[in-house]
């Protein structure tokens, strides 16, 4: 590949985007290569001579030797993207049998923690493929392509929503959906209902759309996300869902149906405890491989463990932990929905409204999303609020749209929120 590259310089646009220097296991090779892309990105001229000195430098004679020898070697550069993706192929294999020997070494190791070790295992495996797979720098014939299709596509369909919806209109409208692979931040003091939103987030999008939809819920069970799922999908209260005794053979049958619905669904649940991110990762991939996902739910942020070992630093831990989870987002090409508490800060203030400055441990939460959303029900503290069974979802931070106040509201009966008004996107 390097021969076909120092006989016909334009060899290297047609291997550029299959290997990378990493590839080589030769170290020289690897410098040749280096200095060949150094070389074209200066628009300089590509042989044995100026690619040797470059790779060389105190040892140019060496290099050029190498360099002669190389281009001995090749008759033609005809088959130069070929020979890219056997010495691709190659360094795959290589990084396969790294993880292999990284995955045998954990196994061994019996002081170390099991779960860890498993998911981390499992992130080496999808790591190989992830570096294989990589796209890489995009072309500008790719990106303008891809950039078309967004546009003629929202042009067709004559709306700015390309993301996963919540099934909340102004929301959607403001917000433009979920869009990849952005990380968004949900936040709200106990007792608000951010769990509830979440799910009729997962609800609208999983079980009444056809988004691939998991939630990592670690805090509510399995069993109690299917009951507000189904109070919110049969709109038959949740408490009198929690006693199926008591309903009539019409809502039995209704809540069998939805049961149905739902197991047809592409709603994955995991509710492990204190899951890390790397834990988080490895499921998702392995979900991502075998069904793709186009939306990941966490709830949420404050009971999450972080994969290093930095405990009595919880400002370290949860800036570790929405790095992980912002890379996570891009690692996937879906966007990832954040659930997480606010200080107690709130409570001494006469406006309870939540403010960036409200979140928890670390401003790194704020720096890291996409979008900050807080959510806000008045008569949470007032028994006599003129709002009522309103709730606000503010908006505080939106990269590219706007901040403002989202009018939704809560139906207690359900455990789960509604729109405030049908508004049609």
């Amino acid at each position: 590949m390097l021969g076909s590259i120092l006989i016909d310089a334009d060899a290297l646009f047609q291997v550029s985007d299959v290997v990378a220097a990493a590839d080589f296991s030769i170290l020289d090779h690897r410098d040749i290569f280096k200095a060949i892309t150094e070389l074209a990105e200066k628009g300089q001229p590509l042989d044995a001579v100026t690619v040797g000195e470059r790779a060389g430098g105190d040892e140019a004679d060496k290099f050029i030797g190498i360099c002669m020898a190389l281009v001995n070697t090749v008759p033609t550069s005809v088959n130069a993207r070929h020979y890219a993706e056997i010495v691709a192929g190659k360094a795959t294999r290589r990084r396969m049998i790294r993880a292999a020997s990284e995955m045998a070494t954990a196994a061994f190791d019996e002081d170390g923690e099991l779960e860890a070790q498993l998911a981390t295992a499992e992130a080496g495996i999808f790591r190989v493929r992830g570096e294989r797979d990589a796209g890489g720098v995009a072309k500008p014939q790719q990106y303008t392509s891809d950039y078309v299709d967004y546009f003629m596509r929202s042009s067709e369909e004559k709306q700015s929503v390309n993301g996963v919806l919540s099934g909340f209109g102004e929301i959607d409208r403001v917000m433009g959906g979920f869009e990849s692979p952005h990380l968004y931040v949900l936040g709200a003091r106990p007792g608000m209902g951010k769990s509830a939103l979440a799910v009729n987030v997962a609800i609208e999008a999983a079980v009444k759309g056809t988004k691939r939809v998991a939630i990592f819920s670690l805090e509510m069970s399995k069993k109690q996300i299917m009951n507000r799922s189904l109070s919110y999908i049969t709109r038959i209260p949740s408490e009198n869902i929690q006693k199926p005794w008591t309903l009539s053979v019409d809502e039995k049958k209704r809540v069998m149906a939805t049961v149905g619905q739902m197991s047809e669904s592409r709603l994955f649940i995991d509710d492990s405890p204190a899951l890390t991110p790397s834990q988080i990762r490895a499921r998702c991939l392995r979900l991502q491989a075998e069904f793709g996902l186009d939306l990941v739910i966490i709830d949420h942020l404050h009971i999450m463990r972080a994969d290093t070992a930095l405990r009595g630093n919880r400002n370290l831990e949860i800036t570790e932990i929405t790095a992980s989870l912002a890379a996570l987002g891009k690692q996937l090409d879906a966007p990832i929905l954040l659930l997480c508490q606010l200080s107690r800060g709130v409570e001494g203030r006469a406006d309870r409204r939540p403010m960036l400055s409200d979140l928890r441990d670390s401003g790194t939460i704020e720096q890291d999303a996409y979008a900050v959303m807080f959510l806000y029900r008045d008569a949470y503290y007032n028994d006599d609020s003129a709002a009522g069974n309103g709730a606000e979802v503010l908006i505080a931070k939106n990269r590219e749209g706007a901040t403002g106040k989202v009018d939704i509201i809560w139906l207690p009966e359900l455990t789960s929120f509604g729109n405030a008004a049908r508004i049609e996107l």
